[in-house]
């Protein structure tokens, strides 16, 4: 089986949301997911 995890800043979370939707829709036979994470760094 393979994997593909892809990394993102926290400004760029909606857009891999997005990517992540069509990629199930143009690829349902591939199980796609977006995990959202908590930030790394926080500015208080």
């Amino acid at each position: 089986m393979m994997r593909i995890m892809l990394g993102h800043a926290e400004s760029e979370a909606p857009g891999m949301k997005y990517l992540a939707e069509i990629l199930a829709e143009r690829y349902p036979m591939i199980p796609t997911y977006f995990i959202a994470e908590q930030p790394i760094y926080q500015l208080v």
